[in-house]
């Protein structure tokens, strides 16, 4: 708007009446608009009293127009509420009514990781490290704690997998959400040893809120079992998260 008001003060600078009606035009964008010099009723305002004060004119008017954007550099923000494309009232943080089209695509949450390193479960519920990050959209996974915490609040589908090296234990899993045991996804009494490994897969939708939850896998055994680490064929221990539907 700036730019505008700018480019019609060059346009009337030459032409009293144009400039005047230009003025009686920005009372539509300005509260107020205060000039560099006075003039009483019904008295005629001079060329040189306006060109004379041109600069402090276009002061004055860019001075008083405002916007909610905030301009740094080569961009711009806005932090006092929320956006709508195509809505008066949007009711989240950008509210678009209407179809979306990105060129190059939309990153939604997703990570995966996978265990690079060896880790004995010594008996109840160990979490599993996964230590070596595969991919990790919005960077919520910490390699550190294990723990998969997303931004974003709403449902994602989880999935996870262990393979446990020759036992003679029996041994369970589950993925835990933010220090709780998941109903409905965890592998009970357990899965028995051999001579061979065995491994055991979970998946399934869990809410997450964006905030306080987390997920993370865990294995439990009756004695002591190896997760299983053959070399190259690191996907035999995974877990991975994507969003299916955001918001509660």
């Amino acid at each position: 708007m700036k730019n505008f008001l700018k480019k019609q003060i060059a346009f009337t600078r030459g032409n009293s009446a144009m400039f005047l009606l230009f003025f009686f035009v920005c009372s539509a964008y300005a509260t107020s608009v205060t000039l560099p010099f006075s003039f009483s009723a019904g008295s005629p305002i001079s060329a040189s009293q306006m060109m004379g004060n041109f600069s402090s004119i276009t002061s004055a008017i860019s001075n008083t127009v405002s916007s909610p954007w905030v301009t740094s550099s080569s961009n711009i923000y806005y932090n006092a509420g929320s956006v709508g494309i195509g809505s008066s009232a949007p009711a989240h943080a950008l509210d678009v009514s209407g179809t979306i089209s990105a060129a190059s695509g939309f990153r939604t949450p997703f990570f995966e990781a996978i265990i690079t390193s060896a880790q004995t479960i010594p008996g109840a519920w160990t979490v599993l490290h996964f230590n070596s990050v595969i991919r990790d959209t919005l960077g919520a996974y910490d390699p550190a704690t294990y723990q998969y915490k997303p931004t974003i609040a709403g449902y994602y589908y989880c999935t996870a997998m262990v393979t446990v090296a020759t036992a003679n234990s029996l041994y369970y899993a589950a993925i835990f959400k933010t220090g709780n045991e998941t109903a409905g996804l965890g592998i009970y009494p357990g899965i028995g040893g051999g001579s061979l490994a065995t491994s055991v897969q979970i998946a399934g939708i869990l809410y997450l809120d964006g905030v306080n939850d987390f997920i993370d896998f865990r294995a439990g055994t009756n004695g002591s079992v190896n997760v299983y680490n053959p070399g190259p064929y690191t996907y035999a221990n995974r877990f991975s998260a994507f969003l299916l539907y955001a918001g509660s």
